[in-house]
């Protein structure tokens, strides 16, 4: 028996640690492939609400629905005979798009156009958008009182409101002004006819009952009396209106966050899905912030500039070469970027206060800040900073019979007035518009 000189143990015990990372990261890089032979090699990614599992239904979530219903098609059809269902990470998906080795992703993605160079899309299927999660604030944003309040004065019907109001109080003043100079004998109230005698009576009556009894006690005419009353109950109306105006806006800004801009992400410590658009948008952002010295003007240029061509880093299709964003046990505490395995990952690091905010896909954020894990800890901003158009990925080996068919069948059930009850179902009531 041959025995390995004791200088060599070490170098081969190495050799084969690494050659056990490499396959290991290999595992990591590329979807598993199915036992058999299978026609269509369906790849996705738990990504509530649209692929969620749970202990007694198992996979199930939107995508998942519909494309359970759009196999069922192309098995009828005889377009399919077996498919295989395979999890893996969303870097490993595009790269298994890329290569052929995955037919379809059905997990949320992005549609980019760097990704159309790469593979098929189906046809668009739900528009989301990116934006911001934060934590809720239980004390009172007096900040964010005050934007309610001048965007409520601020709105148009309600300065006309204001102006109509004050001017009705001038008319008024003066209609009363002239009643007192042309009122005959303010002693004489006989004189008067008697359907004003008995509507006098009447409005004595009222302001009596309801506690305005002292208004107009030293003014005889009975059109004084009621000019009076009447910018008393205007009055108090307007005042209640106003102060209803500051209650809502004190009780709206008691556990609201503030609006982080774009112009605000790059000083924050975010949290985002690795490999995504968001992350390469985050990464672009930090690489013009650092070239351009972060001034606020030049900064904000660049934004716009970002947003107006499309932002060409939100187009990249496997992430390759996102060096601002760090995986949680590779960054340290003054890396601003953590690119989590998962938004469910990424909104735990946001309710432990590990992370700012985090910045990502609208829907599911959303989605996951509205579960009973969270208690009302975080909130979602409803305003999106661009457009994240959703399809399914779909692989250039693909038949193009099966393509055509799968996009049939999406088109059928977009048009299905069944789609917006699925959608809420999923998604809540906000995530479809009405049109």
């Amino acid at each position: 028996m041959t025995h390995l000189p004791p200088r060599l143990i070490p170098s081969l015990a190495a050799f084969v640690l690494l050659l056990a990372g490499a396959a290991a990261a290999e595992s990591q890089t590329r979807c598993p492939r199915p036992d058999g032979p299978v026609d269509l090699v369906v790849a996705m990614r738990e990504a509530p609400p649209f692929i969620v599992e749970d202990e007694i239904r198992g996979q199930r979530g939107f995508a998942f629905d519909v494309w359970a219903s759009v196999e069922k098609e192309l098995r009828a059809a005889r377009l399919i005979g077996s498919s295989a269902l395979v999890e893996c990470p969303l870097g490993a998906q595009l790269a298994g798009l890329a290569d052929g080795s995955v037919d379809v992703v059905i997990s949320p993605l992005t549609i980019t156009a760097d990704r159309l160079a790469s593979f098929d899309f189906s046809h668009q299927y739900l528009s989301s958008g990116t934006t911001v999660a934060q934590r809720a604030n239980s004390a009172i944003n007096f900040r964010y009182a005050a934007d309610i309040l001048r965007q409520t004065l601020g709105h148009p019907s309600v300065q006309v409101a204001i102006v109509a109001f004050l001017a009705a109080n001038l008319l008024l003043a003066g209609l009363m002004s002239w009643a007192l100079r042309q009122h005959s004998d303010f002693g004489e109230i006989s004189r008067e006819p008697r359907p004003v005698r008995m509507l006098r009576y009447g409005v004595e009556a009222v302001i009596r009952t309801i506690g305005l009894r002292g208004l107009g006690d030293g003014l005889r005419a009975t059109s004084t009396t009621m000019l009076e009353i009447f910018m008393a109950v205007v009055g108090t109306i307007l005042s209640a209106t106003i102060f209803g105006m500051l209650t809502s806006a004190l009780v709206g800004s008691i556990g609201g966050s503030r609006t982080v801009t774009l112009a605000e992400l790059p000083t924050l410590r975010v949290a985002t899905l690795e490999q995504s658009t968001s992350a390469q948008f985050l990464d672009g952002l930090a690489r013009s912030r650092a070239a351009e010295e972060g001034t606020p003007r030049t900064l904000k240029l660049s934004l716009a500039r970002r947003k107006a061509d499309s932002t060409p880093a939100l187009d990249g299709a496997s992430g390759a070469g996102a060096t601002h964003c760090l995986p949680p046990e590779a960054a340290s505490a003054t890396d601003l970027c953590l690119a989590m395995p998962s938004w469910e990952a990424a909104m735990n690091a946001l309710a432990a206060g590990q992370v700012d905010a985090v910045f990502g896909d609208w829907a599911q954020l959303s989605y996951l800040a509205r579960l009973p894990a969270y208690s009302d800890a975080l909130t979602v901003q409803d305003t999106a900073f661009w457009n994240e158009p959703y399809g399914w990925g779909l692989s250039r080996d693909l038949a193009p019979e099966i393509r055509t068919a799968i996009d049939r069948a999406l088109i059928r059930r977009l048009r299905s007035p069944e789609w917006r009850v699925l959608v809420q179902e999923y998604m809540g009531d906000g995530a479809i518009s009405p049109n």
